[in-house]
């Protein structure tokens, strides 16, 4: 089931000196002072791949599926008018590494779903950050977010970790956010001090909604139904209008999906 969401990205500026970043002035500063300034800043981007905005704490949603990052929030710059320019990964994602409007005119891939090649002739985010940021890592766990197909084009290092694993089609956890989670600390912890930008793309909470416990048990209002979250029940359920008690578990899975 193809769900019309939006993707929200979580930008985090990690400063390695006590001050980063323009003090207040009367006059803007110039952009070589600007880089000056922040150029000790690390910067961290954090995409959930299908996040629905409606469903963080933040945001107002009275279930606890965002903890951690509504005590982000809580101390944060929040911007509440920013939106995914498509609903499918791989125009959203384009249009957010290069600042263009979405390519829908897409190319069939080696696994014969429609994908975007992005040409060598778009200035990527990486491009950009490679000014001054002399490590910039991309650890992606979408197959529409790869090297192959040009989106990370400007990385020194890329991890690309979407593969199924064994038992997955069989209802087992695929347990994705723990290839992210891991491995991009790791390398953050790494390269601290020596200037980087990392874009970590968890697949969470994008289908299939198969979440480890305890999230399932947690997060369910009835007794778990999670053959529900599973992509060819999901497909099927797209196909009809399911029961009331259908979408009400599908809504749990997915919000167990993204805690």
């Amino acid at each position: 089931m193809r769900l019309l969401t939006a993707t929200i990205a979580l930008v985090l500026t990690v400063s390695v000196l006590n001050a980063c970043g323009p003090k207040p002035e009367s006059a803007p500063a110039g952009r070589d002072e600007l880089l000056a300034r922040t150029w000790p800043c690390n910067v961290v981007v954090v995409l959930l791949d299908a996040a629905r905005a409606d469903r963080f704490g933040y945001q107002g949603y009275p279930r606890p599926t965002t903890p951690n990052i509504d005590a982000l929030a809580a101390q944060s710059v929040v911007f509440e008018q920013a939106f995914a320019q498509a609903s499918g990964t791989a125009n959203s994602v384009y249009s957010f590494f290069t600042s263009r409007y979405p390519v829908f005119e897409s190319v069939p891939d080696l696994v014969g779903q429609n994908a975007i090649f992005l040409g060598d002739d778009a200035n990527t985010l990486m491009e950009a950050m490679a000014e001054r940021h002399p490590h910039r890592f991309v650890l992606s766990t979408n197959p529409f977010v790869r090297e192959y197909l040009g989106f990370t084009q400007g990385a020194t290092e890329v991890v690309e970790n979407w593969m199924p694993e064994p038992g997955q089609d069989r209802g087992r956890p695929p347990r994705y956010a723990e290839r992210v989670t891991g491995p991009g600390m790791s390398w953050i912890k790494e390269h601290a001090e020596e200037g980087f930008f990392a874009y970590l793309h968890y697949i969470e909470p994008h289908e299939p909604y198969q979440p480890p416990e305890p999230f399932v048990t947690r997060l369910s209002r009835s007794a778990p139904q999670p053959q529900f979250g599973r992509q060819k029940m999901l497909q099927q359920l797209g196909q009809r209008t399911p029961h009331r008690k259908i979408l009400a578990a599908v809504s749990d899975l997915y919000d167990a999906n993204l805690a």
